[in-house]
């Protein structure tokens, strides 16, 4: 699955657009059984989605383009940031 998410995002972080250590990142509820049910995107991303980092609103502007994606798991996730972000 990891080769169609790296064909489908051109081999960067379908948020931010970094190229640095990408993973996929299954969107809840879904199981992650496809690749429409993840988004490939950077450590940085990941470690700020899991909580692992503060969440950094300068990096999260890279969500104005994010939220338009044709991909339905990237406009979830982009919508669930900017909801959090905006309080």
């Amino acid at each position: 699955m990891s080769e169609e998410l790296a064909k489908r995002s051109s081999g960067s972080c379908e948020l931010c657009s970094g190229t640095e250590a990408l993973s996929s990142y299954v969107v809840a509820p879904k199981a992650g059984s496809n690749a429409d049910e993840c988004v490939f995107i950077c450590s940085n991303c990941k470690s700020q989605l899991e909580g692992e980092l503060d969440a950094d609103s300068n990096h999260w502007r890279c969500l104005n383009d994010s939220i338009w994606s044709e991909v339905d798991a990237v406009k979830v996730v982009s919508y669930r940031l900017l909801n959090q972000l905006k309080s």
